[in-house]
């Protein structure tokens, strides 16, 4: 999503693919790898004005790791050095 000063953006872009695989060990730790394609160009909308943007790279190859953490919660991170770079993580919680 394109970085805008003009306060709440409206934006729209063609649906993504992926797939992602991994391999549980020890029923806590899970390493993944990850391909995703994705389609363009963006819409957005600022104010009055309707843009039209796009990136150089539409795919995604990285990896990631999951940890279950005592049953109920998941912490993940994920590298994507490849085509549209990005760093990430969260957590998830069962209840």
């Amino acid at each position: 999503m394109p970085i805008l000063l003009c306060g709440v953006a409206v934006w729209m872009a063609f649906p993504r693919g992926g797939v992602i695989v991994g391999k549980t060990f020890a029923r806590f730790f899970t390493p993944y790898a990850v391909a995703r394609v994705f389609g363009g160009p963006v819409f957005w909308q600022c104010g009055a004005g309707v843009d039209l943007g796009g990136d150089v790279h539409h795919f995604q190859v990285g990896a990631g790791l999951t940890l279950t953490l005592a049953n109920r919660v998941d912490v993940f991170f994920e590298g994507i050095p490849l085509g549209e770079r990005a760093l990430s993580g969260g957590v998830g919680v069962e209840w």
